[in-house]
């Protein structure tokens, strides 16, 4: 068991919950982030992780837009795997540097900031 807490960003995205998985298997423990905790079908994977996995996975609530919305899950965390990113249906997407590009690259200046 390791006592390293690692923090994954976007945890309810496809890549980010599997990573969570493996972390938690691995004995770590994760905390995660999601846009809306009131959101059931997306937070409902990771409720069912953290019956699995007691006292290992806590989820925060932030928001790559919103500027120290990582802080709170960010404390006590050593490592930081940033997997949180926009995601748009490409049939939606009418600008992709102004819709995709730039939330991505403000979502890492989110994140960044936090880390020490």
């Amino acid at each position: 068991m390791s006592s390293e807490t690692h923090l994954v960003t976007g945890g309810s995205g496809y890549v980010a919950i599997h990573l969570v998985y493996t972390l938690l298997e691995a004995g770590y423990s994760v905390h995660t982030t999601v846009r809306s905790l009131k959101n059931g079908s997306k937070v409902e994977p990771l409720r069912d992780l953290q019956k699995k996995y007691p006292g290992k996975l806590e989820l925060f609530e932030a928001d790559l837009l919103r500027a120290g919305s990582f802080e709170a899950a960010m404390q006590g965390c050593s490592v930081v795997h940033h997997v949180a990113s926009p995601f748009l249906m490409a049939e939606s997407i009418t600008d992709g540097q102004k819709q995709m590009v730039e939330p991505a690259l403000q979502g890492t200046r989110s994140v960044c900031p936090t880390t020490k």
